[in-house]
């Protein structure tokens, strides 16, 4: 029994992942039928077909046998492992966009795929593209402070100038 258990918390898994793949695909197709300027329509028409083949790669679309245990070749495995990046950092990429829909379905849909997807390297990249942005966002928003700080004191001394100058015509017309 406890093996008849296991598989159907597999299929139920597998199934979930599905939905979430497929949930993901519609939404990625409605954003393709929003009118905006055509590279935006490319892009998008691009990330359904990478996803498209990540899902071909994933192997997620056949119904795994319990009786029979299906050999994967080594071929398979490895082109599977790379889906499972390639999603992950697919994933990770929708975060960024300006439709929120888009970040809330990436976002359930890595919670299908986070727990077999996800191993020490597939962490670390994570780790990377979370540090990397805000490290860069640190140094935009300090050289942008500062940038800000300069323009103050360039208006501040302006307005001086200014102010010596209508205080010096005001004198000349007494």
């Amino acid at each position: 029994m406890d093996e008849k258990d296991q598989h159907q918390g597999a299929l139920k898994m597998q199934i979930r992942q599905l939905v979430s793949l497929e949930c993901l695909f519609l939404n990625l197709s409605l954003v393709a039928l929003i009118p905006q300027d055509k590279q935006s329509v490319i892009e998008v028409m691009e990330d359904i077909e990478e996803l498209k083949e990540c899902y071909n790669n994933l192997g997620i679309d056949t119904v795994k046998s319990s009786s029979k245990k299906a050999k994967r070749t080594s071929e398979d495995n490895t082109a599977r492992i790379e889906a499972q990046g390639v999603l992950i950092d697919f994933l990770t990429s929708l975060l960024t966009k300006p439709q929120s829909f888009l970040r809330e379905v990436a976002n359930a849909c890595f919670k299908q795929f986070c727990v077999e997807c996800l191993d020490e390297e597939g962490i670390a990249r994570l780790m990377g593209i979370v540090a990397t942005p805000n490290a860069e966002a640190d140094g935009f928003m300090q050289a942008g402070a500062q940038a800000d700080n300069d323009s103050d004191v360039e208006e501040a001394s302006e307005s001086g100038s200014d102010a010596q100058d209508d205080s010096d015509s005001e004198s000349d017309d007494l």
